[in-house]
């Protein structure tokens, strides 16, 4: 599950409502905080802040402003490149990596995401092939939408 945590000032708070099937809340609460207070004890020094950076890397995925909410998220993780041949690999400068689910997927909103640029001309396309495919799996076209978050 992906972790949200709401900006106060200049830090972020993990807030139970926010997250309701996140695991081992107040032990992640204890690591936030520590590491608010290491990033705020260091965060001048730009050797230290590309250290904290590189090391916060492979976790910062993990966490959303709390303004995503709404989507209570997963994301999926894993250590081994033949964990299954269920997961298809997309090549490219950051590979990505893709789950074709077994069970049908009934999609009514895609919001565009606020770093989307040039969204008036992207609309028209994304609404074509929308509703291609959904004429051939017979199903109503999902609604197409634009952020109102700002990105952060």
């Amino acid at each position: 599950r992906v972790c949200y945590l709401r900006k106060k000032n200049s830090t972020y708070d993990f807030f139970d409502e926010d997250n309701p099937g996140v695991q081992n809340k107040e032990l992640l609460r204890e690591y936030l905080t520590k590491l608010q207070g290491l990033y705020k004890a260091h965060r001048q020094d730009k050797g230290v802040r590309a250290y904290f950076r590189k090391i916060t890397e492979p976790i910062i995925f993990l966490f959303k402003d709390a303004n995503y909410q709404h989507e209570q998220e997963l994301r999926i993780m894993y250590r081994y490149a033949q964990i299954s041949s269920d997961f298809l690999h997309i090549e490219g400068e950051y590979p990505k990596l893709y789950l074709n689910p077994k069970i049908y997927l009934r999609i009514k909103e895609i919001i565009l995401g606020p770093k989307m640029t040039e969204i008036p001309i992207k609309i028209p396309y994304l609404q074509e092939e929308l509703e291609k495919l959904s004429q051939l799996l017979g199903v109503e076209r999902p609604i197409i939408s634009a952020s109102e978050i700002e990105y952060q």
